[in-house]
């Protein structure tokens, strides 16, 4: 978020400024009500007046609710106003929800109805709403954009409105907003336990995943194919697509963060090895363990995932990280690796890659295997994805 950016009570800002950005705005656009506008100075005081009962419970009119007004500042200036009604009637339901927001014409284009929300959010879920309800008309576009960005998802749509639910909860919004932009798997981690220099000073990762096409991944036994290639590199870019959208996501929102992008990766002299693996944030973030194939495996994907992940200070709510191999007796992989890279020992936290998966013998089989199949270029096998017996339950379940 920008540093400059920050949301006032609305009896706390400037009256003159107040009044002057109310003027700005519309009487009503999309619903949201400016009775302000066109309003006498003097009549503008009586409403400030009125909005204090509101938001104090008191004097409400027949069927209204609490509501408290905010502002958004950037700076000195006044740029927006929202709405957080703290009970929901049954018009409210329908038509209104738990908030409402706008911002001046002349602040528009610039990201700041999407701060807005989340700051309104932010004040929801201090006030106990986990759920928040935030109604958007069917035809505008850029606000259920806004919507949809701070992790709503559309519940219902009546009488011209979308309706959706929005969790307050910073994790719950992040995650629907990567869900909501392909992410099949999601996890959030604590890294303290890692050295700092390895998770570059951050506490907390991210650490998200990709189902590899499952017809694509049959049809890789003989070695890889170009579908396989294909759907190798749309991953990628998919993948580096939600780190830069996450890392934006949460800056924009006041927290450092940074996407372990392609480039952003950082390894070793050798080519096989990198400072802070994806695989280890998806451990520490409960989605699976290291398989003996030193592959990420999960309940639902088996080894069959692209990984990728983000870095973050941001107060997100972390899983139970998983410590210990569950492949149990599972001897597959390791005897159907064409490089004999699979000792056949269990991984366990903080283990040495080395201690149990030999990655030379395995960059030089997956380059052989790739020469044969595709004449090179890439160094690809997929072999042990494909026979992991999660995998081949992922591959059964459809």
């Amino acid at each position: 978020m920008n540093p400059s950016l920050s949301l006032l009570p609305l009896g706390m800002a400037d009256r003159e400024a107040l009044y002057d950005m109310l003027q700005e705005m519309p009487a009503n656009e999309n619903d949201f009500q400016n009775p302000c506008h066109s309003m006498p100075y003097s009549a503008f005081l009586d409403w400030l007046r009125v909005c204090d009962e509101e938001a104090a419970g008191i004097n409400l009119q027949e069927g209204y609710v609490p509501q408290s007004c905010y502002v958004l500042c950037d700076g000195e200036r006044l740029i927006g106003l929202g709405k957080l009604r703290h009970t929901l009637s049954d018009r409210l339901k329908r038509r209104g929800g738990h908030i409402g927001y706008g911002i001046r014409p002349s602040a528009r284009g610039c990201g700041h109805a999407r701060v807005l929300l989340s700051l309104l959010l932010d004040e929801a879920g201090k006030r106990g709403i986990e759920q928040a309800l935030v109604t958007v008309n069917i035809d505008n576009l850029p606000s259920l954009r806004v919507v949809l960005d701070n992790g709503g998802r559309i519940a219902d749509t009546i009488e011209g409105k979308h309706l959706l639910h929005v969790p307050t909860a910073l994790t719950e919004r992040l995650r629907n907003a990567l869900h909501t932009r392909g992410a099949q798997r999601i996890g959030f981690g604590d890294l303290r336990a890692l050295p700092e220099a390895q998770r570059e000073g951050f506490p907390r990762g991210i650490a998200i995943a990709l189902a590899w096409d499952q017809a694509i991944l049959r049809g890789i036994g003989e070695g890889p194919t170009p579908a396989y290639l294909a759907n190798y590199n749309a991953l990628n870019e998919q993948l580096d697509a939600l780190d830069a959208y996450a890392e934006t996501w949460l800056t924009r929102r006041g927290y450092r963060a940074r996407g372990k992008t392609r480039a952003a990766v950082g390894g070793y002299d050798d080519g096989l090895t990198t400072l802070l693996p994806h695989k280890t944030v998806a451990t520490r973030a409960g989605l699976g363990w290291i398989g003996n194939c030193a592959l990420l495996v999960t309940p639902e994907f088996g080894a069959g995932l692209r990984l990728s992940s983000i870095l973050t200070d941001a107060p997100l709510e972390t899983a139970e990280p998983v410590d210990a191999s569950r492949c149990g007796d599972c001897k597959v992989c390791q005897s159907i690796c064409p490089g004999g890279a699979v000792s056949g020992k269990h991984w366990q936290a903080g283990m040495r890659r080395e201690a149990f998966w030999d990655a030379e013998a395995c960059h030089k089989a997956a380059r052989a295997r790739t020469e044969r199949s595709l004449g090179g270029g890439e160094t690809l096998c997929g072999l042990c994805v494909l026979r992991c017996p999660w995998t081949q339950q992922y591959l059964q379940n459809g």
